[in-house]
């Protein structure tokens, strides 16, 4: 099944990027059904960055009290014109935005052109309280999304050998 939606989003795309892109959250609504009322947060970049590109930039999953339930923020994705760290607060980005930039600009892009999201969209105050088995769940979404990004790289957040976006993509 998931064969089957990632040729039909690769079909959408192809004729239209923003048909993709529409194609592309209603897919994500499918797959997130089960999480999709409580909060989270889904893809951070721009549309302009879901586009083939070299780096896939994968947090753990949004820290902190969860402001937004995942299924607005997908559909505002769709309506999205700019990188929304960068509407976050100009004078004050988040940790994670900083490091994120400075990473990108030693490698030479700009953050906006790279495809960034979480392993797990679910919203928790800390990893300690996140359900690891979440990531499953949100794997098919990444799915869809790599199959249009295709990036030579991807970036993980974290290093624990049992609990992080790089021990899950490792054991895969």
């Amino acid at each position: 099944m998931l064969e089957e939606q990632i040729q039909e989003l690769s079909e959408c795309y192809y004729k239209s990027k923003e048909l993709g892109i529409q194609k592309f959250v209603e897919l994500a609504h499918n797959q997130l059904a089960l999480i999709k009322e409580q909060f989270g947060e889904v893809i951070y970049s721009s549309k302009k960055a879901f586009k083939k590109g070299k780096y896939y930039f994968l947090g753990l999953n949004p820290g902190g009290e969860g402001y937004i339930k995942i299924a607005k923020h997908l559909n505002e994705y769709y309506d999205r014109s700019i990188d929304q760290w960068s509407e976050d607060d100009v004078n004050n980005p988040p940790l994670l935005k900083k490091r994120a930039e400075k990473l990108f600009n030693y490698l030479g892009h700009n953050l906006c052109d790279v495809f960034c999201t979480n392993l797990i969209f679910k919203t928790t105050k800390g990893a300690f309280s996140l359900n690891y088995g979440l990531a499953g769940l949100c794997w098919g979404v990444h799915l869809l999304a790599l199959s249009i990004v295709q990036p030579d790289i991807i970036i993980t957040c974290g290093n624990d050998n049992k609990e992080s976006a790089f021990s899950f993509i490792l054991d895969l």
